[in-house]
């Protein structure tokens, strides 16, 4: 299928992400929306992204395409909805290495597409079966992200961050240049890192995915903790004062605290299946529900839609924060944490003290091919083994990733070391049948 759990990516200049998928793309587009159609777009840092758009628009007479630039996604998808317009575009490949890139979706009220939609371009652009359109040139207008500006302003104030100091990791990506305009007016001079993109130094060695330089920074200097984004910005990892980095659940908990704290009534939050069972008991003993998703925030997000809840995310920094807009948005769920941190010295520390993490063992495993795990003889019998030793002291989750061609093996419980061998004899049924 040409859409993954997180619309189309791939190495730049492969398929999907080749000059002649991506003009059947910009096809479809014009055949969807017309030459009127206001489409807004924004791309990161990586020096594809140039390329990408003219085979997106080039050849093509859209007369209504707003450009702007590189921000993160959820300002995309922000403006999206604001400006009242079909579509919402955005060149990234997210926390992918420089040399992918792709495109995100978003329809008019800045929510990503629904899996109907995306498979339905799938079937007309794999099966060539775009209607012709005319050709011509396109019109780009070059616009800023105000409506999103007046948001942040709307809701954070210079006088909320007193005596807090963090560094932020920008990524070398979309957030690079966006970001240090609201974090110095707001928070003063703070130190920021992965703020030099060169075009081929997106994600690599620093952001949300590789904290280690953020981490020294925030211990030798003695700050409060630090924040980090990835390339796009829609995800967030935060740092503590100790330079280690605070496990996704926490994070996910510290924004239920500080909405909390703001007035807001929570009474159930949506995780995902990867979220772990020391959340959910805590949840519990809160009187909160946690509700589970598959993994990608589009199916966290879709229930939080479907069922009027505030809150949601995954473990990998994926916030949606419902009160103030319903997309993954790192920067703002960081804004709101470092208000937090500002009201409570001891914030982080209370955190972690609540939530427990039971011991947890993680593997990708590189697969040739993706059948369906119940096809497989020797993973099903060995995965059934390991979740009938364990009984209800842990769990077992087998998932492929949606953008690599790997298999996700994560297994929590409390007596981990006790299942070693089941675990080892899962890993060789993988290797046995599906590896390369």
């Amino acid at each position: 299928m040409l859409f993954g759990t997180d619309g189309i990516r791939a190495k730049m200049g492969q398929a999907p992400l080749d000059a002649e998928t991506i003009q059947r793309i910009g096809q479809l587009l014009l055949h969807t929306y017309g030459p009127g159609g206001k489409i807004v777009v924004g791309s990161d840092t990586r020096g594809s992204c140039q390329q990408l758009k003219h085979w997106l628009f080039d050849g093509f007479p859209f007369e209504n395409i707003l450009d702007l630039g590189v921000v993160p996604t959820p300002v995309v998808a922000f403006e999206t909805r604001a400006r009242g317009a079909q579509l919402g575009i955005m060149l990234t490949a997210s926390h992918n290495p420089p040399e992918y890139n792709g495109l995100k979706f978003f329809g008019p009220q800045g929510y990503k597409l629904p899996a109907e939609t995306a498979q339905a371009w799938s079937d007309m652009v794999e099966n060539d079966r775009v209607p012709h359109v005319q050709n011509g040139q396109p019109e780009l207008h070059a616009a800023t992200p105000e409506h999103y500006e007046k948001f942040l302003l709307s809701q954070f104030a210079q006088d909320q961050f007193k005596g807090q100091t963090l560094a932020w990791d920008l990524a070398n990506g979309a957030g690079s240049t966006w970001v240090p305009n609201w974090v110095r007016p707001l928070m003063g001079l703070q130190p920021i890192v992965g703020d030099q993109p060169n075009g081929h130094n997106i994600n690599l060695g620093f952001g949300a995915l590789d904290v280690a330089h953020l981490s020294r920074l925030v211990r030798e200097k003695g700050l409060a903790g630090g924040m980090a984004l990835d390339g796009d910005g829609d995800r967030l990892v935060v740092v503590d004062a100790q330079g280690m980095a605070i496990h996704g659940d926490r994070v996910l908990y510290g924004l239920y605290r500080a909405m909390l704290e703001e007035g807001h009534l929570v009474k159930d939050v949506v995780g995902t299946i990867l979220t772990g069972l020391g959340l959910e008991s805590v949840f519990r003993l809160e009187g909160v529900s946690l509700h589970r998703t598959p993994v990608g925030d589009q199916y966290v997000l879709s229930h939080m839609l479907e069922h009027g809840l505030l809150l949601g995310g995954e473990p990998s920094g994926h916030l949606i924060q419902g009160d103030l807009f319903y997309a993954g948005d790192g920067f703002l769920a960081g804004l709101r944490l470092t208000r937090a941190m500002a009201r409570n010295p001891h914030f982080w520390a209370e955190v972690n003290e609540r939530i427990p993490l039971l011991p947890t063992f993680e593997k990708n495993v590189e697969v040739r091919v993706k059948p369906p795990l119940s096809t497989l003889r020797l993973v099903s019998a060995a995965a059934h083994q390991l979740e009938r030793t364990m009984g209800e002291q842990g769990r077992l989750i087998l998932r492929y990733s949606g953008t690599e061609p790997k298999l996700r093996v994560v297994v929590e419980s409390g007596q981990l070391s006790r299942f070693q061998g089941e675990i080892e004899a899962l890993l060789q049924a993988i290797q046995s049948e599906l590896g390369e």
